[in-house]
């Protein structure tokens, strides 16, 4: 009996360092990043597992505001919803380097100076040219475009007090912000998800 009880213990082990060896050598962490196409939040994930052959044994997300979906829920302009993450970039795990449409997205959300345009055409009443703005780049077929194509030179929110100052701003720079716009209006409506 004690035997037989010392032989299935060492089966035990045997299994235990065989799937150890196994998950060293195949299995890792693939980390990555993803953005909401509705709102442009961020997400970062790991997934632990064997990824030779597509298991994933857990995977840990963390959501993280960027400056944009941050300014979009202080103002109200996106409504509550499901966030539809799309796969920015990511490696690990015999990865070296993941992309994904995403990556657009997750840049000029963080750009401050975009995100200072979007909210103050938002508040000074010229909500179409944010809704456009917004529709070019949380699309991920035209994010890339809107975003090379757009600049927002020198915008800066601290010389916009008015709608006047701003509408003097947006015809000075009418050129700056033409590509987006067509873009926009070719690519697709504004999400359901805005205001």
């Amino acid at each position: 009996m004690k035997v037989r009880h010392k032989r299935l213990n060492q089966l035990a082990v045997l299994c235990a360092l065989g799937v150890i060896l196994m998950f060293a050598l195949s299995g890792g962490v693939f980390r990555y990043s993803s953005a909401c196409k509705h709102c442009a939040k961020s997400r970062s994930t790991s997934e632990y597992g064997i990824h030779r052959w597509q298991i994933v044994l857990w995977r840990t997300s963390e959501e993280q505001e960027s400056r944009l979906s941050a300014m979009l829920a202080v103002e109200g302009i996106v409504r509550p919803h499901v966030h539809d993450w799309i796969f920015a970039q990511g490696g690990g795990s015999g990865v070296k380097c993941a992309i994904g449409s995403g990556r657009f997205l997750a840049r000029v959300s963080n750009d401050t100076e975009f995100v200072a345009l979007v909210r103050d055409t938002w508040r000074f009443g010229q909500r179409p040219i944010s809704t456009n703005l917004l529709a070019a780049v949380l699309n991920p077929n035209t994010a890339a475009s809107a975003r090379w194509g757009m600049a927002a030179p020198d915008y800066s929110s601290a010389d916009i007090d008015s709608t006047s100052s701003l509408r003097t701003w947006l015809q000075e720079h009418s050129t700056d912000l033409d590509y987006p716009f067509e873009i926009a209006s070719l690519a697709f409506r504004p999400s359901a998800h805005i205001r």
